[in-house]
């Protein structure tokens, strides 16, 4: 009798990060409405926005599912100033 191999090929994924904005008032209320814009790159006219979301009534939005790397975002206030920075999924 023969035995028959039989194979399992298990391959390891990379990790994925969740990455929490919470954007508050000068007054450090929370700001509700808020446009959250993760780039995947330093934030420029030319660079790609991975995705947009915008803050909730606790002023928080959450992208999921990001996998490790330094990334650019920009949040653009409900009164149309902004703030940009750098995050690292690691």
């Amino acid at each position: 009798m023969t035995n028959k191999q039989i194979f399992v090929d298990v391959v390891e994924e990379p990790p994925l990060f969740d990455i929490f904005f919470r954007v508050k008032t000068a007054a450090l209320a929370p700001l509700a409405g808020a446009k959250c814009e993760l780039y995947a790159g330093v934030v420029a006219p030319t660079t790609q926005i991975i995705t947009t979301v915008i803050t909730n009534a606790n002023g928080e939005a959450i992208v999921y599912d990001i996998p490790e790397g330094t990334y650019g975002w920009k949040v653009t206030f409900p009164s149309g100033k902004s703030k940009t920075g750098e995050v690292v999924a690691a």
